[in-house]
């Protein structure tokens, strides 16, 4: 695993993400963190930015998958993983229709209290990973720690180090 860009580029990439897309998101971090667990409601404006970004003609199939799961169902298992110190628990979303590896990567992204990156394809694609391969425990565990050890080393939060990959991302493809 390898950054594609120098690491001193960090800031300038991140520079380039729009902070309004992250808008909607950032207003449910507080809330969301507060109460302790996602809510449906939280769970489907979670989707669809993820989706919206990624995978725009997936939004409303999602949306009814993630509909299927009651909401007791959603607060008791996102309860359990937003306080749960293991990597594993990114497999404890399993259970959640709608919750693919990439969205549940996203929820620990943004509402555990520990450092996660998003897992998406044009994140993998800045760290020279096959994004097309299954995401096994031992991928995501060097992911998650390759990521951790980069922002660290650059003293940035986890938030700017996934702006500066789907920036780069975005650069690389165009």
């Amino acid at each position: 695993m390898e950054l594609r860009f120098a690491e001193s580029k960090i800031h300038y990439y991140a520079s380039k993400y729009s902070l309004d897309y992250d808008g909607n998101i950032e207003q449910l971090v507080p809330r969301v963190k507060q109460r302790g667990c996602l809510t449906k409601y939280d769970l489907v404006e979670l989707s669809d930015w993820m989706l919206g970004f990624h995978r725009p003609h997936e939004v409303e199939s999602n949306q009814r998958n993630i509909e299927r799961n009651s909401d007791s169902a959603i607060e008791t298992i996102t309860r359990s993983v937003l306080t749960d110190d293991s990597l594993h628990c990114l497999y404890d979303l399993e259970p959640l229709s709608g919750v693919s590896e990439v969205l549940g990567s996203a929820i620990l992204h943004w509402f555990h209290k520990d450092p996660y990156p998003i897992c998406s394809r044009p994140a993998l694609s800045a760290v020279q990973i096959d994004e097309q391969s299954p995401l096994s425990f031992h991928r995501w565990r060097t992911y998650v720690k390759f990521c951790r050890d980069i922002a660290q080393r650059n003293n940035v939060e986890m938030r700017i180090l996934d702006r500066s990959f789907m920036s780069f991302s975005q650069e690389d493809v165009n």
